[in-house]
Order: C-alpha cells, then sequence, then structure tokens
C-alpha cells in the first residue's frame, strides 16, 4: 500500500519540477484568492463578535410612573425574573438616576439645578440572558411589562439592536457568496493547470495506456498535484494573514478602541484554520479530478 502512494507522490512532485514556472504562478494565485477570502473572513468574525457582544449585553430599563413605590418595583422585579429571558432586575431610584446622570454628563449639572424637582424617573433595570435574546422575545417583554399601569416606558435599544442583528446576518450571507466564489476559482485555477499538464504529456499518458496502466493508475498522481497546489495555495494564505493580523494589530486596536469600547481583535482559531486548509487540498483534488475527466472525453 505506501509503495504505491510513495511512487505516486514521487510523480506528482517530479511534474511539479517539470513546471515550476505554471505551478508558482498557480499557488500564487491560489494563495491571493484564499488571501482575499481570509481578509474578508477575518474582518466578518471580528465585527460580528464585537456585534455579539454588545447584543449579548442588551439590558431592558423600564421607566416606572412617579406614583410607582419601590415595593411596586419589587413586586414586578420578582414577576419578570420567572422568565427565561430575564436573570436579574435592578431597581433605580430617582436619586441614583440623578447621579449617573451627573457622572456621565459632569456639565450638565447648571440643566437640573434650574428645574423645580429632580425630572428624572426610577426605573427598573432587567439583566437579559444572552442565549435567548432575540427580537421578537424583546418586543414581547417590552409589550408585558408597559402594560403594567406602574410602567410608563419599556426601551431596550430597539433601532440598535435590529440593525445590528440585520448586519450580521448580511456579513454571513456575504460570506457566503464569497465562499462559493472561492469554490469556483479554485477549481477553475487547479482544473486548468492540471489541463495542461495533461496535454503536455499525451504522449507519456499514451505510452503508459499501451503497456497496460488503468485510468486510475494515471490520474492519481495528477490527483495528488492538484491536492498539493490547493494546501499550499491555503497554507500560504494563512500564514500572509497572520503575519499582516499580527503586523496591524496594535495600530488597529489603539484606533478602534475609543470610539467603540474595548476591542479585543482575534485571529481564526485553529478549527477554522485546519478546515480552510484541508478545503484548499480539496478543491484542489476536485479541480484535477474534474480536468482529467474531460481529459479522457476529449482525447
Amino acid at each position: 500500500m505506501m509503495r504505491p502512494l510513495i511512487y505516486f507522490v514521487m510523480k506528482a512532485l517530479k511534474s511539479i519540477k517539470r513546471t515550476p514556472a505554471l505551478t508558482a504562478a498557480t499557488v500564487g494565485m491560489l494563495t491571493v484568492i484564499f488571501l482575499l477570502f481570509n481578509g474578508f473572513a477575518l474582518i466578518s468574525h471580528n465585527v460580528s463578535t464585537q456585534a455579539e457582544r454588545w447584543i449579548s449585553s442588551v439590558r431592558m430599563t423600564a421607566f416606572l410612573e412617579n406614583s410607582a413605590t419601590p415595593e411596586d418595583a419589587q413586586r414586578i422585579a420578582a414577576e419578570f425574573t420567572k422568565r427565561p429571558l430575564v436573570t436579574g432586575a435592578f431597581y433605580v431610584t430617582q436619586q441614583e438616576a440623578e447621579d449617573r446622570f451627573l457622572g456621565n454628563f459632569p456639565g450638565s449639572k447648571n440643566i437640573l439645578e434650574g428645574l423645580p424637582k429632580n425630572p428624572l424617573p426610577s426605573s427598573l433595570e432587567l439583566e437579559l440572558n444572552p442565549e435567548n435574546i432575540d427580537i421578537a422575545s424583546l418586543e414581547q417583554l417590552a409589550s408585558d411589562m408597559e402594560k403594567l399601569p406602574e410602567v410608563e416606558e419599556a426601551l431596550y435599544g430597539r433601532e440598535l439592536f435590529s440593525k445590528l442583528t440585520a448586519f450580521v446576518s448580511i456579513l454571513r450571507l456575504m460570506g457566503l457568496m464569497i465562499g462559493l466564489a472561492l469554490v469556483v476559482a479554485t477549481l477553475f485555477l487547479t482544473a486548468n493547470t492540471i489541463r495542461l499538464s495533461l496535454y503536455a504529456r499525451r504522449e507519456e499518458i499514451g505510452i503508459l495506456q499501451l503497456v497496460g496502466a488503468t485510468r486510475w493508475f494515471i490520474r492519481w498522481p495528477y490527483l495528488i498535484e492538484g491536492l498539493l497546489q490547493g494546501f499550499l495555495g491555503a497554507a500560504f494564505s494563512i500564514l500572509i494573514t497572520w503575519l499582516l493580523f499580527r503586523a496591524s494589530l496594535g495600530p488597529l486596536a489603539d484606533v478602534l478602541t475609543g470610539p467603540f469600547g474595548q476591542i479585543e481583535l482575534q485571529f481564526f482559531d485553529p478549527l477554522f484554520i485546519s478546515k480552510e486548509i484541508l478545503a484548499g487540498a480539496f478543491l484542489g483534488t476536485l479541480g484535477s479530478f474534474l480536468a482529467l475527466g474531460r481529459f479522457w472525453r476529449t482525447a
């Protein structure tokens, strides 16, 4: 078993050595294709991770009527914390709301001083379970809260939440489309490279057939050649992406951390890297297989 495999691998390497320029051009183009995909995937991964972190930190604030008492707030909190979506509830008094406002906007102290009384209402803040958060459940919870006579309004950043979830969905759809384009481009490149190699060695293939070599015996070196091209293209793209990521990590983190809070940029995890390299090898093999099938139909 090992001896034929070694023979096929050596034949594939010999074929690559015969056409170094063609092989290098193919691997280089595959690297660029995978590199473009990696760039989008890396941006999408970090943006989606950040958006999902923001989504998972969503809180609902129920502003209470002036007539609502702390006992009313405790009763409402006890009722709604029984729901799977709600993990905790905290009562915020008018004084605490004023202290928060002045802490966040210290320059606005004179605004409150000119008013006869504290205009900020007391509220009930609900902590939500990230695993159960979606737009429908949030809408239902807000609706149920606002039905209570003690609650004036329930807010959770509806517009921002909707935009973030829609944005994440669009990113995933774009990733799927780019992935499909990557598949087509990889198959096209490897198939054309193997087809050129086949036509350059038509006479050698004819001699092998005359001496009794089976089609699969002839095919295996070319399949391995396509596998190696796809593997190298994907592997080189991961390496270049990592080098670019490491080089730009510090400056990007400094730029983004201010406007968007604390940002921790992440590289691909080992599972994603393994899947991409295996996908490159598989697509290279499949492209070779398609080229071989067409070669035998036209030979």
